[in-house]
């Protein structure tokens, strides 16, 4: 049996901002290399993963 169930807009708005953030934040780390630049990256990261968790909240 399918549950439909209606996603958290908000959520899913953000989930999809950050993640484009994330993309933007690895493409320069792939170049440069940096861990500041890294930790950036993995922060985005961390954050889109729990916005895709919250999603269904």
């Amino acid at each position: 049996m399918i549950v439909e169930r209606e996603i958290n807009r908000t959520s899913l708005e953000l989930h999809i901002g950050v993640t484009l953030l994330a993309y933007a934040i690895f493409t320069p780390w792939l170049f440069t290399g940096t861990a500041v630049v890294g930790f950036a990256f993995l922060e985005a990261w961390w954050v889109t993963l729990i916005f895709g968790v919250l999603m269904d909240y």
